[in-house]
């Protein structure tokens, strides 16, 4: 298991109108910008990635998307270092404050090589976001049942 928001072992940096506060159980993104365009804030994390290849790998998010004024698109994105080639993303849905689990399995090319975890929160107009996560964690050589009923 790798914990991503263990503070004292990651770093969380902001972009643009992105403010970040980090614990180790958390990490908080605020956006509160008066500008009209169409922005892409971010908190993004460096790391290395050591997990054998080709083995199922699955991201864990627990988070909370809000916003309190305007508009905003949630998402997260995985990209490699070297290439600034995007490996996977989604979008993440709003809670409105509620908290929400979810389980994404990754491609198998994340698993091994320097990449780069972006949580957007992209502005198009004036507004007030937040981006709690509670979780970012990854699991490799685990045994998967697919459930029918699973959301991933």
């Amino acid at each position: 298991v790798l914990e991503l928001l263990n503070a004292s072992t990651y770093t969380w940096k902001p972009v643009n109108y992105a403010k970040v506060s980090q614990s180790n159980d958390n990490l908080d993104i605020t956006v509160e910008t008066d500008n009209p365009d169409k922005i892409y804030n971010r908190a993004y994390l460096q790391t290395q990635l050591n997990f054998t290849q080709n083995q199922p790998l699955v991201l864990l998010l627990d988070y909370a998307a809000e916003t309190f004024e305007g508009n905003a698109t949630f998402a997260i994105e995985i990209r490699n270092i070297e290439s600034d080639r995007i490996l996977w993303s989604d979008i993440l849905e709003k809670g409105f404050g509620e908290v929400i689990s979810k389980k994404f399995l990754l491609p198998t090319n994340v698993s091994d090589m320097p990449v780069e975890f972006r949580f957007y929160v992209v502005t198009e107009n004036i507004g007030i976001h937040t981006l709690v996560l509670d979780r970012v964690a990854l699991f490799s050589n685990i045994h998967i049942d697919i459930d029918p009923n699973l959301n991933l």
